[in-house]
């Protein structure tokens, strides 16, 4: 079931170009300078969260507790991972590791280069 627009946010991805607009589970990266989709990647659920971005990959939960690592240039995913509850909060990134507090206080770092899980803890 789609559920309602929770969120319209515009971020930065590449040299200030482009930008990417969430609405509800859809992200759509847009050029700024004319009405042109470059693409589009369908979350499981609403994405709430601002989209982070490093080394050329956008990292964002949604409502279902999903976490994706999508290629900014293509839309492509490049993993996905579950974690125990929402993500509403924006991915922590380090040269490694990927770092998400599910609703509900559980910490997950993820490697960012394919998504398993490294370790997992209740705050």
């Amino acid at each position: 079931m789609r559920r309602e627009l929770f969120a319209m946010r515009e971020v930065l991805i590449a040299l200030g170009l482009l930008a990417a607009a969430v609405v509800a589970a859809v992200i759509l990266l847009i050029d700024r300078n004319q009405p042109a989709t470059h693409w589009r990647f369908e979350a499981n659920d609403a994405v709430v969260a601002p989209i982070e971005v490093r080394d050329g990959t956008a990292y964002v939960g949604d409502e279902s507790g999903a976490v994706f690592a999508i290629d900014a240039t293509t839309g492509t995913e490049v993993w996905r991972a579950a974690v125990a509850g929402p993500v509403r909060l924006p991915v922590a990134l380090t040269d490694e590791l990927a770092i998400v507090r599910a609703d509900g206080g559980a910490l997950h770092a993820l490697r960012r280069t394919d998504g398993s899980a490294v370790w997992s803890t209740d705050l």
